[in-house]
């Protein structure tokens, strides 16, 4: 499934590639670069704790979801732009998808407390992901909530297995078969979102390549990152010269809510694609910082959401270092920027499940030696 996935997602995106001026296969430059590992965007976590126990045990994971993935929107219901919550359907959703829920915040917790000290947390993490990997979990069909439930959650998985995988005694066997299945996974997610025509992409493609472009890198497979990175230029494609994406905008009273949630994946994306020798920020004269500078200027003043939407914003959350957790990825990027440093002080820690837990303690408590990164020319020009 796999294979024939990227068979046809590929050569399309190999043509992209050239066109927009990469490298080619057959340069020196693509030569070297596909003949390294591929770097984790934490780089090599520096470890305060070796060999220990479990400070807390291991407690039970939840259940392995192997059922079809059909639920409820929390929209249903709702108008074309989608912004009206359904109490009813939220609810019902809510309690179809509490395994996945369960199973993202507990990985979260547990590599958390690996980057904190304790090493057999990670091996914990490592447990609870090979017993979905034996039960072949979040494969069944699925409906279009099913769908976006199933890359969320593969994020989630493949961003632990990025923060835990090289924890001391962990068990070789288990971390084979849980690569496996989340390649298994993400041929799934691949096959779900290769033909998306350009006006239709929107938020939930961006974190489908963020969770391939995670799964790439933790399973060394460069065709999965390549997908995934040129998932993010088919991505920013649609920034225009306001920083505004269309598909957000047109969610009309979440239309800030949404700019912000699209950011999330979509910085993360760039960074990976950094970390490994593709300045992925400066794509499209940084259509990424145009981004940043609308979403920025929204959190602080959303008037310009407003007017363009006619509509009063509603934020799905307020803004906090869960909404800004791309402004410590960035960070990491753009490391002597004083208006990200500020924001930084501002809204930390940083901190979401589904790319990586707190991004607090990875990117400043730990060891930050990323040492294929390249440095971004959209640093520059990121508030021009």
């Amino acid at each position: 499934m796999l294979a024939a996935s990227l068979a046809m997602a590929l050569p399309a995106a190999a043509s992209a590639a050239e066109a927009a001026g990469r490298s080619t296969p057959d340069s020196p430059a693509a030569a070297a670069a596909a003949s390294r590992k591929l770097v984790s965007p934490f780089g090599q976590l520096a470890r305060k704790a070796v060999g220990t126990p479990e400070k807390a045990g291991c407690p039970s994971g939840p259940e392995p979801y192997t059922a079809a993935l059909e639920f409820p929107s929390k929209y249903e219901g709702s108008g074309r732009s989608r912004d009206t919550l359904n109490p009813e359907a939220e609810a019902r959703y809510k309690l179809a998808t509490r395994a996945m829920q369960g199973f993202e915040a507990g990985l979260s917790e547990l590599s958390n407390r690996y980057v904190q000290g304790d090493s057999g947390a990670g091996r914990c993490a490592m447990r609870w992901l090979d017993e979905w990997a034996r039960a072949n979990a979040l494969t069944g069909p699925a409906n279009m909530t099913g769908k976006a439930v199933r890359k969320w959650t593969l994020s989630a998985a493949a961003f632990t297995v990025l923060k835990v995988q090289d924890a001391p005694g962990m068990d070789t066997a288990q971390l084979q078969r849980v690569r496996n299945w989340l390649r298994n996974v993400a041929g799934i997610v691949i096959q779900e979102h290769s033909n998306i025509p350009a006006q239709k992409i929107n938020n939930h493609f961006y974190w489908a390549a963020a969770a391939v472009g995670a799964v790439g890198i933790a399973t060394d497979d460069r065709n999965l990152l390549d997908w995934a990175m040129e998932g993010y230029r088919r991505s920013v494609a649609a920034i225009d010269d306001e920083g505004v994406l269309p598909r957000e905008m047109a969610r009309r009273s979440r239309a800030l809510s949404y700019h912000l949630y699209a950011l999330q994946p979509l910085v993360m994306l760039a960074e990976m694609g950094r970390v490994n020798g593709v300045d992925l920020y400066s794509v499209g004269d940084c259509a990424l910082c145009r981004l940043v500078r609308r979403v920025t200027d929204g959190v602080a003043d959303p008037s310009f959401f407003e007017t363009r939407t006619g509509a009063r914003q509603v934020m799905e959350d307020d803004a906090d270092g869960r909404a800004l957790i791309w402004v410590a990825i960035l960070s990491h990027a753009c490391p002597g920027d004083t208006r990200l440093q500020a924001m930084q002080a501002r809204y930390r820690p940083f901190s979401g499940r589904r790319l990586g837990g707190n991004l607090t303690d990875i990117y400043e408590h730990n060891s930050k030696e990323l040492p294929d990164a390249i440095p971004t020319q959209a640093c520059r020009h990121l508030w021009r």
